[in-house]
């Protein structure tokens, strides 16, 4: 239930092709309010979540981050 605009869509795809670009493969991309973990390779959204709502903000699987 996460609604983007085209401004923030843009910043993901650029956060996902930043982290394709250093080889990782599973990356948190932090946005904004919103915190996503991407496949790269597949240039796929596996978890989306708004940061108030993480709980213990704890994010495993991944191998890099990128702020954006």
């Amino acid at each position: 239930n996460i609604s983007l605009s085209e401004e923030q869509l843009a910043r993901l795809q650029k956060g996902a092709e930043l982290s394709n670009e250093k080889g990782i493969k599973e990356s948190l991309v932090l946005m904004d309010d919103f915190a996503f973990i991407v496949n790269t390779q597949n240039n796929t959204v596996i978890t989306a979540m708004e940061q108030e709502k993480q709980g213990e903000n704890i994010f495993t699987n991944i191998d890099g981050a990128v702020f954006v």
